[in-house]
C-alpha cells in the first residue's frame, strides 16, 4: 500500500512545522500485482488526516484508515474474489516530511 496526505505547511530558516491538514488517499503499490491475481481497494470505510500540534515544531499529520483489500484471481477487473482482509490503522507524517526547498 501507498499512503500520502496533503497540508499546508511554514518553513523558514530551520524551523518548519504543519500548519493545517487537507486530503489523503490510499493506492495499492506498483508492482504487487501477478500476471494471474490483483489487488484491489474494495471498500473504504474511513480515511481522515488531522494536524496534530499545529504551528509547534513537533507538529504531524496523522492519518487514520479502514479499508478492505479484496485479492483476485483473473484479469484486473474481471476477476473472482479469492481473499479479502481488513486494515486499520494509522499513519503520521512529522515536519521531516516538509521539504527544505521550494518548488516553483
Amino acid at each position: 500500500m501507498r499512503y500520502s496526505s496533503t497540508g499546508k505547511y511554514y518553513k523558514s530558516g530551520s524551523a518548519k512545522y504543519w500548519t493545517a491538514a487537507y486530503g489523503a488517499n490510499i493506492q495499492i503499490a506498483s508492482g504487487s500485482d501477478g500476471p494471474v491475481y490483483y489487488y484491489s481497494i474494495d471498500k473504504v470505510r474511513k480515511l481522515t488526516n488531522t494536524i496534530k500540534n499545529a504551528s509547534k515544531s513537533n507538529s504531524y499529520l496523522q492519518m487514520d484508515y479502514d479499508y478492505t483489500v479484496g485479492c483476485y484471481f483473473g484479469v484486473r477487473g474481471y476477476g473472482v474474489l479469492i481473499n479479502s482482509c481488513t486494515v486499520k490503522g494509522n499513519c503520521k507524517f512529522a515536519n521531516s516530511y516538509i521539504p527544505w526547498f521550494s518548488v516553483i
